[in-house]
Protein backbone atom coordinates (compact mmCIF):
# COMPACT_ATOMS: atom_id res chain seq x y z
CA UNK A 1 0.00 0.00 0.00
CA UNK A 2 1.01 3.76 -0.25
CA UNK A 3 1.98 6.12 2.13
CA UNK A 4 -1.15 8.25 0.57
CA UNK A 5 -3.39 5.33 1.93
CA UNK A 6 -1.61 4.05 5.17
CA UNK A 7 -1.34 7.65 6.29
CA UNK A 8 -4.91 9.17 6.04
CA UNK A 9 -6.14 5.71 8.02
CA UNK A 10 -3.61 6.48 10.82
CA UNK A 11 -0.67 4.20 9.49
CA UNK A 12 2.68 4.79 9.06
CA UNK A 13 4.93 3.67 7.53
CA UNK A 14 6.51 1.21 9.81
CA UNK A 15 4.75 -0.52 12.55
CA UNK A 16 4.86 -3.60 14.63
CA UNK A 17 2.55 -6.28 15.07
CA UNK A 18 1.74 -5.00 18.56
CA UNK A 19 1.50 -1.24 17.52
CA UNK A 20 -0.99 -2.73 15.17
CA UNK A 21 -3.15 -4.54 17.80
CA UNK A 22 -3.14 -1.56 19.95
CA UNK A 23 -4.53 0.53 17.02
CA UNK A 24 -7.59 -1.29 15.95
CA UNK A 25 -8.33 -2.24 20.09
CA UNK A 26 -8.92 1.14 20.74
CA UNK A 27 -11.57 1.19 17.14
CA UNK A 28 -12.80 -1.79 19.02
CA UNK A 29 -11.94 -4.54 15.89
CA UNK A 30 -9.81 -7.34 18.17
CA UNK A 31 -11.28 -10.26 19.54
CA UNK A 32 -9.86 -13.88 20.14
CA UNK A 33 -12.96 -15.57 18.54
CA UNK A 34 -11.13 -17.31 16.16
CA UNK A 35 -13.94 -19.37 14.46
CA UNK A 36 -15.31 -15.81 13.75
CA UNK A 37 -12.33 -15.04 11.14
CA UNK A 38 -13.66 -13.61 7.72
CA UNK A 39 -11.58 -13.80 4.87
CA UNK A 40 -9.31 -10.30 5.07
CA UNK A 41 -8.87 -9.87 8.68
CA UNK A 42 -5.52 -9.99 9.89
CA UNK A 43 -4.44 -12.29 12.67
CA UNK A 44 -1.56 -11.94 14.88
CA UNK A 45 0.78 -14.16 16.78
CA UNK A 46 2.51 -14.14 19.62
CA UNK A 47 5.36 -17.00 19.18
CA UNK A 48 6.70 -17.05 22.42
CA UNK A 49 3.96 -16.17 24.57
CA UNK A 50 4.97 -12.83 25.94
CA UNK A 51 2.19 -10.31 25.60
CA UNK A 52 3.76 -8.91 22.28
CA UNK A 53 2.89 -10.04 18.90
CA UNK A 54 4.99 -11.05 16.79
CA UNK A 55 3.45 -12.06 13.46
CA UNK A 56 1.25 -11.51 10.90
CA UNK A 57 -0.94 -13.20 8.85
CA UNK A 58 -4.68 -12.81 6.60
CA UNK A 59 -6.93 -14.73 6.58
CA UNK A 60 -8.23 -16.21 3.19
CA UNK A 61 -10.35 -19.29 4.41
CA UNK A 62 -12.40 -20.05 7.17
CA UNK A 63 -13.32 -23.85 7.48
CA UNK A 64 -14.83 -23.42 10.67
CA UNK A 65 -12.46 -25.53 13.05
CA UNK A 66 -9.79 -24.33 11.01
CA UNK A 67 -8.48 -20.78 9.86
CA UNK A 68 -6.41 -20.98 6.47
CA UNK A 69 -4.00 -17.84 6.52
CA UNK A 70 -1.08 -16.01 4.03
CA UNK A 71 1.72 -15.11 5.55
CA UNK A 72 5.07 -13.79 4.84
CA UNK A 73 8.38 -14.72 6.17
CA UNK A 74 7.33 -18.72 7.35
CA UNK A 75 10.67 -21.14 5.97
CA UNK A 76 12.19 -21.25 9.60
CA UNK A 77 14.55 -19.20 11.25
CA UNK A 78 16.48 -18.65 8.07
CA UNK A 79 15.73 -15.39 6.88
CA UNK A 80 17.43 -15.31 4.20
CA UNK A 81 15.31 -17.85 2.48
CA UNK A 82 11.76 -16.66 3.64
CA UNK A 83 8.71 -17.33 1.71
CA UNK A 84 5.41 -16.34 1.15
CA UNK A 85 3.16 -19.27 1.82
CA UNK A 86 -0.52 -20.52 2.97
CA UNK A 87 -0.76 -21.82 6.21
CA UNK A 88 -3.73 -23.73 7.96
CA UNK A 89 -4.49 -23.50 11.62
CA UNK A 90 -6.84 -24.75 14.27
CA UNK A 91 -9.30 -22.13 15.51
CA UNK A 92 -7.11 -23.65 18.83
CA UNK A 93 -4.07 -22.35 17.85
CA UNK A 94 -2.31 -21.83 21.02
CA UNK A 95 0.13 -18.63 18.90
CA UNK A 96 -2.77 -17.12 18.57
CA UNK A 97 -2.74 -13.28 19.96
CA UNK A 98 -6.09 -12.10 18.37
CA UNK A 99 -7.93 -11.28 15.69
CA UNK A 100 -8.82 -7.88 13.81
CA UNK A 101 -11.77 -7.44 11.97
CA UNK A 102 -11.82 -5.58 8.76
CA UNK A 103 -14.99 -5.30 7.88
CA UNK A 104 -16.52 -2.03 7.69
CA UNK A 105 -13.27 -0.52 8.33
CA UNK A 106 -12.46 0.80 4.82
CA UNK A 107 -12.84 4.65 4.75
CA UNK A 108 -13.23 7.52 2.90
CA UNK A 109 -14.14 6.32 -0.09
CA UNK A 110 -11.63 3.58 -0.14
CA UNK A 111 -13.42 -0.12 -1.20
CA UNK A 112 -14.42 -2.64 1.10
CA UNK A 113 -12.76 -6.15 -0.24
CA UNK A 114 -14.80 -8.67 -1.49
CA UNK A 115 -15.11 -10.93 1.84
CA UNK A 116 -17.09 -14.07 0.06
CA UNK A 117 -14.99 -15.39 -2.68
CA UNK A 118 -11.70 -17.19 -2.86
CA UNK A 119 -9.87 -16.40 -6.42
CA UNK A 120 -8.08 -19.40 -7.41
Amino acid sequence: MSDELLIPLGLGKHWSCTEMRSFFAAKGKVNHDYKTAEIGDIILFDWDKSGDCDHVGIVIENRGSEIVVIEGNTCGDNYLETCVALKTYSVNYQYFSCIIDMSGYMEDGIAEPNRGEIIE
